[in-house]
């Protein structure tokens, strides 16, 4: 799917991941190995993900930890939520990744799926033109 070097430096773990999915999947076709393909940029996208958040987490946690040593978190109701470092606008970024990882998730789930109904088709449609009564 992808020719150029579009990935840069990923394009080496691109078709690695190509490699190690054909190997588990087994292609059949071209649509099938065009899903393999498509698999594997997922999965490129959701290891730049958790890179992401290991960058992330660092800040996150600090922030936490700032707020545990200060008088953040006395028990008081209302307010604490909102001072939280982990609330809203205040690391946007933790929460967009999160969102971002669930979308691709979904998107592989959708892919397999997809791979799964193509072949439970293929099958059908050569079981009929085998004769077998389906």
């Amino acid at each position: 799917m992808l020719t150029s070097d579009a990935l840069g430096s990923g394009q080496i773990a691109y078709r690695e991941l190509i490699a190690e999915l054909k190997l588990s999947i087994r292609p059949r076709d071209r649509f099938e190995q065009m899903l393999v393909e498509t698999l594997a940029l997922q999965f490129l996208r959701l290891t730049r993900t958790y890179e992401a958040d290991a960058a992330v987490a660092p800040i996150l946690f600090r922030g936490v930890r700032e707020k545990l040593d200060s008088d953040g978190f006395e028990a008081r109701t209302g307010d604490t939520l909102r001072e939280e470092p982990f609330g809203v606008g205040k690391l946007p970024a933790a929460d967009l990744l999160m969102r971002y990882e669930a979308g691709i998730w979904r998107q592989i789930d959708r892919i397999m799926e997809r791979l799964d109904r193509w072949r439970r088709a293929h099958d059908d449609c050569a079981g009929r033109q085998s004769g077998d009564p389906g």
